[in-house]
């Protein structure tokens, strides 16, 4: 919960921002003329309200949202299935996807955070695993200036690889590649999606230093050695 910030302006105006934050956005009176410096925006890109109807705060990146608009975005995370961190950029920066920074969110943003880094990890581990012996940073897309990826290849793996959270253990887990996952037609899209470990069966043969990660399946499909269990269902 935020309370309304005390301080007032250099225009005379009382701030329009919330308390503790390091320092005060530009007045948010829509009838001020002397606000300095002045806003980039004049409604929460998120609700299309007036400023100077809720407590708004300013960004790093310098944008204005209202704080509780803000913080609902980051508390609904992802939309889709597929796991998925723009809930955690400011949506008027992009292309260049700038992170949602200010320190009164700090807390909020702190578990998110966390998991974007693990699954960052993980999907750079299959991006290295996927082009043995080829430096990551030697990819025609990370070296391509034309692309979001040039010297990025966090960036090139996290849009390569899925992610899913497990509708039974609630852990998020690796599901293969977008590309697989775009040509699969879903017949039933509110089929659970589930991890490896919880479709094992208790007769699962655990290895004592892999646990089940490392176990070999069958395909459902002709009883080859599978090679991807795709987004969980097969």
């Amino acid at each position: 919960m935020a309370f309304p910030c005390t301080r007032t302006l250099g225009c005379g105006h009382t701030c329009g921002g919330v308390r503790g934050e390091a320092r005060c956005p530009p007045c948010l009176n829509a009838h001020c003329f002397r606000a300095d410096p002045p806003r980039l925006n004049g409604t929460c890109p998120i609700c299309l309200e007036s400023h100077d109807e809720e407590l708004s705060i300013q960004l790093e990146c310098s944008h204005i949202y209202h704080y509780d608009c803000i913080t609902a975005q980051i508390e609904r995370r992802w939309t889709g299935k597929r796991v998925s961190f723009e809930f955690l950029h400011c949506s008027l920066c992009l292309p260049d996807a700038r992170p949602v920074q200010h320190n009164v969110l700090n807390d909020i943003l702190a578990a998110p955070a966390e998991m974007f880094l693990t699954i960052a990890m993980e999907a750079m581990k299959h991006l290295v695993a996927d082009n043995p012996g080829v430096n990551v940073m030697e990819l025609e897309k990370t070296r391509d200036l034309s692309t979001r990826f040039f010297q990025n290849p966090m960036a090139l793996a996290m849009a390569t690889y899925s992610f899913y959270q497990c509708s039974m253990c609630e852990r998020v887990y690796f599901a293969g590649t977008v590309q697989c996952e775009d040509q699969m037609v879903m017949e039933d899209d509110s089929s659970p999606f589930v991890c490896t470990t919880c479709t094992q069966t208790n007769e699962a043969v655990v290895c004592v230093k892999h646990g089940l990660e490392q176990n070999v399946f069958k395909c459902s499909f002709c009883c080859s050695v599978s090679t991807w269990q795709c987004l969980g269902l097969a």
